[in-house]
């Protein structure tokens, strides 16, 4: 069967009007025949032609679907396209995009899919593979497999001062205050890797080898981050991150903020030539002392060190419908003393 569209003619006296009509030829007891599916209308001028050429091509496109069976349709899983568009929108306008084509060469596909996967679902490298085939990511032809992902990380390792300074200067985030922290990330199996080594595991995963990431956030954006040896305790990792912040960002005045594993003597010596916020092991000089010889009201008793008193009434707190982590608390602030 097919549509055409039919024109036909009425003769009134001496005029002769012309309609438009879409027809179907079709086969009947092996002899060919013809009807009208739809009258259109008169025809008076050219844009009339025109309108009903439109209306045949919608009505052929109907029956393309009218015609098509159930048996023969195939469904397809959906893949994911609205986190990867976002992404690369939001990279698109933070200039993120455009620095890592700068810095990431014949790689840089590969590198933004990896990033939009972590948000995506965050997993290994090679889970990369698998996940591929669920993400429409339309922008470029993208092979992964072991060989690309990892030469794709070389190329990243090898840009990454290049690209932190370049997305630090985009950003421009305010570097009043600085937050710095470590964590550690630890790994089944044996690793010939001179990083990998056993240390104080925050993951509480004892026996396992790990690494040490430090990460500097300014105005809620990482900045820099660094990866250290397994053994690493936090107050080494200071000096150099430091310098870094001071040579390579060029941000001179900072507040320091970082929590009581850098309260200790050692690095507050470093500290001292900044302004920095911190938590301190109350049995540390100068503070030890300090604390056994103050009333604990509020005022400043050293050159650089002030208490403020603050009561907590730990008893009531444990009785009130307190929920687990508030009486947890509690519990532990009964051994503060400031």
């Amino acid at each position: 069967m097919s549509m055409f569209l039919r024109i036909s003619r009425n003769r009134r006296g001496k005029n002769v009007y012309e309609y438009a009509q879409i027809a179907e030829r079709y086969r009947e007891n092996g002899k060919q025949k013809t009807r009208v599916l739809e009258y259109l209308g008169p025809v008076r001028d050219e844009s009339d032609m025109k309108r009903y050429r439109k209306d045949l091509l919608l009505a052929s496109e109907k029956q393309s679907i009218r015609m098509i069976a159930p048996e023969d349709f195939s469904l397809m899983p959906s893949m994911e396209f609205g986190v990867v568009y976002a992404s690369m929108a939001i990279m698109n306008d933070s200039g993120i995009l455009r620095i890592l084509k700068k810095n990431a060469g014949v790689y840089v596909h590969i590198l933004i899919f990896m990033i939009i996967a972590r948000l995506l679902e965050p997993s290994s490298d090679l889970s990369l593979i698998n996940l591929s085939g669920k993400m429409y990511y339309p922008w470029s032809r993208i092979v992964m497999n072991d060989d690309n992902i990892y030469r794709g990380l070389d190329k990243l390792i090898s840009a990454r001062d290049d690209i932190e300074i370049e997305l630090f200067k985009a950003l421009k985030p305010d570097t009043t205050f600085v937050h710095y922290d470590l964590t550690s990330s630890y790994f089944e199996g044996r690793e010939d890797n001179d990083l990998v080594l056993f240390g104080y595991s925050r993951d509480r995963k004892r026996g396992k080898e790990q690494i040490v990431i430090g990460l500097v956030m300014a105005d809620g954006i990482p900045i820099h981050h660094e990866v250290w040896p397994g053994n690493t305790i936090d107050p080494k990792t200071l000096e150099p991150t430091i310098s870094v912040l001071k040579e390579r960002f060029h941000i001179k005045n900072v507040i320091f903020i970082a929590d009581k594993a850098f309260g200790r003597s050692k690095s507050l010596d470093l500290l001292d030539q900044n302004l920095y916020i911190t938590a301190a092991y109350r049995w540390d000089l100068p503070y030890r002392n300090a604390l056994m010889n103050t009333d604990f009201s509020d005022g400043r008793i050293m050159d650089d060190l002030a208490i403020k008193k603050v009561i907590i009434s730990v008893d009531q707190v444990m009785r009130d419908d307190s929920t687990e982590d508030q009486r947890k608390l509690a519990e532990k602030r009964k051994y503060i003393a400031v």
